[in-house]
Parts: structure tokens; C-alpha cells; sequence
């Protein structure tokens, strides 16, 4: 019961209301019957998790901790709870164990970056973006937020400028995109190339 409640929150990037009851359902059921369960706790947590409650989050992820401290996915949830509480550097520290857990898996390297950036470690942030990228090619969003921390770092919209290149036409996820050439733009001081 507890892998279906992780399943049930985690099924998609915004699991449904209903879904995300469900998950906290078979999570507290799979307590009842194995009580202490660490999958069940890891579930509880991507449950507060979803619910914007993140110090009950990391209370449940930190339950879960002794049986399943080689998860990666364990340490990227908990990374990304201390991200949205701006605890910086534990976050860096969950998400790179994630990360080193499991190299294949870029699930928490945007995380991480992003989270770099936040910490005005643009050099840690590029590196992540950049190994992101390499195994996630599509991964346009992502390019155009690289290209965005590049400007942060050297003042010059080279970089955003390539990943605009490299992008479909048909590509603009919550006009991300449009505000992006915008923004090479007017950091180039071309407004006529809007």
C-alpha cells in the first residue's frame, strides 16, 4: 500500500486532488498494518509535500531516513523541502547525494541549479544545468533558465541567445520564450530585434 501511495503522488508533476487523497490513504493504511513502514513515511511526506507543508514534510522524510537513506529519490524530496523553506545549504546537500546516489537520474538536477542560483553560486548552477542538459536534450525550459543564470554570471546574453536558437518555434511554455528574446534584447540594446 505504501509504493501505491507513492505512486499516487507522484504520478504526474500535479497529481489530481482525488489522487493525492488517495496517496495519504494508502500511506496512513499502510501504518496501520506495518506501523514505523519507511515507504509509508516517504509517502506521508511527498503528501505534505504537495499540501505546501514542508516542515511536516521533512518530519516524515526523516522518519523514513534509516531504512532508506540510499534512495535517491528520499534525499531529492527532502532537498526539495528545504529548498522551499530556503534552507540553502541543506537543500545542496540533498540533492547532491541524490544526484550521487544515482548519476543517471536528473530528476534533482534542476533542484539543485536552481538552488545554486539562489545562493549566487552561478558557476555550481551552470555545471549542474549543463550535465542536466547533456542527458536531457529536450529539455528546452530548462536551456532558456540556464541561459537566464548566464546573464546572471557574466552580464551577456550570449548563452540565452544560443538556447533560443536551439529551441522549436512551436515552443513557448507560459511565454517564457517570448519574454526570454525580449530579454536578449534589451540586454543587446537591439529592441527592434523583439
Amino acid at each position: 500500500r505504501a509504493r501505491l501511495a507513492v505512486v499516487y503522488l507522484t504520478s504526474a508533476n500535479r497529481p489530481q486532488e482525488a489522487r493525492i487523497e488517495l496517496g495519504r490513504q494508502e500511506a496512513m493504511a499502510a501504518l496501520r498494518t506495518q506501523p514505523g513502514l519507511a515507504d509509508a513515511h516517504y509517502a506521508l511526506g511527498l503528501y505534505w509535500q504537495r499540501r505546501n507543508d514542508h516542515t511536516r514534510a521533512l518530519a516524515e522524510l526523516a522518519k523514513a531516513r534509516k531504512e532508506l537513506d540510499q534512495s535517491s529519490h528520499l534525499h531529492g524530496a527532502t532537498g526539495a523541502s528545504y529548498r522551499s523553506l530556503g534552507r540553502w545549504e541543506e537543500a545542496v546537500t540533498e540533492f547532491e547525494r541524490a544526484l550521487e546516489l544515482d548519476p543517471a537520474d536528473m530528476t534533482y538536477a534542476p533542484g539543485l541549479a536552481l538552488t545554486y542560483g539562489r545562493m549566487r553560486r552561478y558557476r555550481e548552477s551552470q555545471r549542474t544545468w549543463s550535465r542536466y542538459i547533456a542527458l536531457t536534450p529536450d529539455a528546452y525550459a530548462h536551456m532558456v533558465t540556464k541561459g537566464f543564470a548566464y546573464t546572471r554570471l557574466d552580464g551577456t546574453a550570449d548563452t540565452l541567445a544560443a538556447a533560443l536558437r536551439r529551441i522549436p518555434p512551436d515552443f513557448d511554455q507560459a511565454g517564457m520564450i517570448t519574454f526570454a528574446h525580449w530579454y536578449v534584447a534589451r540586454l543587446r540594446r537591439r529592441p527592434a530585434d523583439v
